[in-house]
């Protein structure tokens, strides 16, 4: 898990189950079934969604985000996965940030 992110959390995906709230630090229950659609925190009700990324799930705070991390959920949230995910790796291959 990431502790220095205040706006996420990441999780490997060999140690899916308990997590932690990026926002509260409360507990939260990451996959094993990903939905990159709202949630909310039980603890603080914080808006959360969770993107599986190939080696990790990534819990985001979306009222905490960046406003360009915003945008891309706006842009993949309609898209069923895994088209989503797909659609997310292209885009981060077109702007060189993952290879």
């Amino acid at each position: 898990m990431d502790s220095k992110a205040t706006w996420f959390v990441r999780v490997p995906i060999g140690k899916l189950g308990e997590s932690k709230c990026p926002r509260c630090k409360g507990s939260y229950h990451v996959g094993p079934i990903f939905d990159h659609h709202e949630m909310k925190c039980t603890h603080c009700e914080a808006t959360l969604t969770e993107w599986n990324l190939i080696s990790n799930i990534y819990v985001i705070d979306i009222e905490a985000s960046p406003k360009m991390v915003k945008l891309l959920i706006d842009y993949l949230r309609p898209l069923p996965e895994p088209e989503a995910c797909n659609e997310l790796l292209r885009l981060l291959r077109f702007l060189g940030v993952e290879k």
